[in-house]
């Protein structure tokens, strides 16, 4: 419903909106290659410039607003005209405030109207199909959405069944097919895939109540919970004395409405998500006023709902109308209806978009790699706008892989050669004060075991992970124990000094149940104790956590990640936890829960033996520089581990341009203008620097790469020697320096 696209940008939002827009371009399907909370549509709900699909999306979120437009206009259309202008000045203010509540609204005012006005009107069967048409579309942008929409369909069902209506039935449910058939596969992903959607909308959706709550003031939710019963009751009273079907679904329609908007504010009860609810009493106020008769219920509903409106404005200040926000919702709506032009000219479109991109490079440069690419945790933007080839996860932003499912569909990802990214740009990140190695946790198994560092970004902000075919697979347990666990109580790490994850399996309680089910789940909290005394404290997730985290070492930034690939690391460290215990304000909503330590093999315990220097005779001193021969280096890392060997990561190309490379072989030099030893290194194939070139000659065999140990003792300790590549192309040499 956004009137002027919107273009990429860092963080967590732009990054997921960024890369829902390309999946989409790019046919990914949803329930298969990506799962999350949106579908292929999403664009109309994010406004994100798309490539593909950016005009169907502005026309289909102008038909969304036309649609709420209509079903508000008959829902209202005997009101006076007092009523009409608070409705008036009700949209004006909150249009450009809240999309999701207005998303939310529809399907419920559609249902409202189809229920009220049965078989009242000629437009009767037209909007059977219009319904029918929505609900497939919301269904396609956001599963919440949908979701409420689908239930609604099924209440519309059940009325239609008790009325004997078969027709209407017949039309809603094929409706509803044919047209979420064929947007299914307008949006690009194809008709053979349909049938993995379902997978989307369970699990995009599975989780979002415990993983994303977060505690906020209790008085605006006890307000508004206490308005809401009040109002249903009141509606129910309503159509039971005397007894009308119609009036009796309306307030089905109305409570399902009220639950989700409800739950979808109070979840992370902060002001962006809480004013859907703070929205929804007042359009229920307006509804109230324009009720007929003056009863005395009436006018204490409406005196409760003021109230509660009340408490949300002392709470947080900006619920109260000001002339400032008027006057910034003139300026927001003026702003879009001088800019809708803007639509249409798709040359400026794309150069904001490409200016966009171009400042987010500039912003978190990122080298180009061979093969495939992913980023962890979760700022895609910054990897989609690098340019590398992206290979998404499923679920693509860790922090979001909120269920087993999801985190072994991710694993299971990184295992299969055939799927895993070559190489990943990590990063120790998360949100909302969670244990550090929490997100993707299990996912680390295969990281540790599968990848070695191969360098650092520009920046030092992203290790850079390659993945070694020779390696000896994911990280194997090599024992575990298991206690039940209780909140509170400090639990010892069994198995000190060493690799360890930890499981967490709670168990529900009925009350924990129902909670769950119409408000939120309380928050988890783990507190590790260190072996350097210190003790630190974190959110945990407690599906999540079912399928481990490494506890041991703690691991809380990118070069604590770093050091687990160091043989030896824990005799120097004191960040190995020594106990755990697990907190929680509310621990009446879990009957209980057991805690797992399982104990890995180290990361290390892979290295093949060290390449073995050979003394050259080669004169490094008066090196000509040739400038046709070209150059990257991607990645070039180097430290000693604790036998003196030299742990080497190095990957990149060089090529003499204007030369069809036929054969190619590449060395480290190490010299320090005395003497030169030298160790081959493995060429890798190369097209994309083919490509890159497009001069018509071939260098896909430019490519040099190696991760590994290199035995030094050859050289004098006492020296300093100098890095240089040999690279010998159609058996001509060159040497260049690497400036190490």
């Amino acid at each position: 419903m956004y009137v002027t696209p919107q273009f990429p940008g860092g963080g967590v939002v732009q990054s997921y909106r960024y890369s829902l827009a390309v999946a989409a371009d790019n046919h990914l399907v949803f329930g298969k290659d990506i799962i999350y909370t949106f579908g292929p549509l999403s664009t109309i709900y994010t406004g994100f410039y798309s490539f593909q699909n950016h005009l169907l999306s502005e026309l289909l979120s102008f038909f969304l607003i036309a649609s709420l437009s209509f079903f508000i206009y008959k829902l209202f259309e005997k009101s006076g005209y007092l009523i009409k202008l608070l409705l008036i000045v009700y949209f004006f203010v909150n249009v450009n405030t809240h999309i999701d509540f207005f998303f939310i609204l529809l399907p419920a005012l559609a249902a409202l109207f189809l229920i009220n006005s049965y078989s009242k009107t000629k437009l009767y069967l037209a909007t059977v199909l219009l319904f029918g048409f929505i609900s497939a579309l919301l269904l396609l942008v956001k599963l919440s959405f949908g979701v409420e929409a689908f239930i609604d369909l099924a209440l519309l069902l059940v009325f239609y069944a008790i009325k004997k209506d078969i027709k209407s039935c017949l039309l809603l449910v094929s409706a509803f097919s044919v047209f979420f058939t064929l947007l299914y596969a307008v949006s690009g992903q194809g008709i053979s895939n349909i049938f993995y959607y379902p997978l989307n909308i369970y699990y995009g959706v599975a989780g979002y109540n415990d993983s994303m709550s977060c505690p906020g003031p209790f008085e605006p939710v006890a307000a508004s919970a206490f308005f809401l019963v009040c109002f249903i009751a009141y509606l129910v009273c309503r159509s039971l004395s005397p007894f009308n079907l119609q009036r009796l679904f309306s307030v089905f329609v109305i409570f399902l409405l009220s639950l989700v908007v409800f739950k979808h504010g109070f979840v992370r009860n902060d002001i962006w998500h809480s004013a859907g609810i703070y929205m929804l009493q007042l359009f229920w106020l307006i509804f109230l006023l324009r009720e007929p008769g003056k009863s005395f219920s009436k006018y204490a509903l409406i005196t409760v709902c003021m109230l509660s409106l009340l408490c949300f404005g002392v709470y947080n200040e900006q619920f109260f109308l000001s002339g400032s926000q008027i006057r910034q919702a003139y300026s927001n709506l003026t702003a879009k209806a001088g800019s809708t032009e803007r639509l249409f000219i798709e040359t400026e479109n794309r150069s904001n978009y490409e200016n966009s991109v171009q400042s987010i490079r500039n912003a978190s440069p990122l080298p180009l790699l061979s093969g495939t690419s992913d980023i962890y945790n979760y700022n895609q933007a910054v990897l989609l706008a690098s340019g590398n080839r992206w290979n998404p996860r499923p679920a693509f932003q860790s922090y979001q892989a909120v269920t087993p499912y999801l985190a072994e569909m991710n694993y299971r990802h990184l295992l299969n050669k055939d799927t895993a990214p070559d190489n990943i740009f990590f990063r120790v990140e998360t949100i909302d004060d969670r244990f550090p190695s929490m997100d993707d946790g299990l996912s680390w198994k295969a990281l540790l075991g599968l990848y070695k560092p191969s360098g650092w970004t520009e920046k030092d902000d992203y290790i850079i992970l390659h993945r070694v075919p020779s390696s000896g697979g994911v990280l194997s347990v090599l024992d575990e124990k298991t206690i039940q666990g209780k909140f509170g109580q400090e639990v010892a790490n069994p198995y000190e000094n060493s690799f360890v994850f930890l499981r967490l399996t709670f168990k529900k309680s009925i009350i924990g149940r129902f909670i769950s089910a119409v408000y939120k789940t309380e928050p988890v909290w783990i507190r590790v104790s260190l072996q350097n005394g210190q003790e630190r404290s974190f959110r945990i997730i407690p599906s999540m956590s079912e399928t481990g985290f490494l506890i041991s070492p703690f691991i809380e930034n990118n070069s604590d990640f770093s050091n687990l690939y160091v043989p030896g690391y824990f005799s120097d460290h004191g960040n190995v936890v020594r106990s755990v215990a697990i907190l929680s304000e509310s621990s009446y909503q879990y009957s209980g829960f057991s805690v797992t330590f399982e104990k890995l093999e180290s990361p290390g315990r892979t290295e093949t033996s060290a390449l073995k220097l050979r003394k050259t005779a080669l004169d490094v001193k008066n090196i000509e520089k040739d400038n046709s021969v070209k150059f990257y280096l991607e990645s070039f890392d180097y430290r000693f581990d604790n036998s003196g060997k030299l742990k080497a990561d190095i990957s990149g190309w060089a090529l003499k341009k204007g030369v069809d490379i036929a054969d190619s072989s590449y060395y480290l030099l190490f010299s320090n203008n005395e003497d030169c030893f030298e160790v081959p290194i493995d060429t890798s194939s190369r097209n994309d620097v083919t490509q890159y070139f497009s001069d018509g000659h071939n260098y896909d065999k430019s490519g040099f790469a190696y991760s590994g140990l290199i035995d030094v003792s050859e050289l004098n300790k006492n020296d300093n020697f100098y890095i240089y590549l040999k690279m010998i192309i159609n058996n001509m040499e060159y040497v260049i320096p690497l400036n190490k």
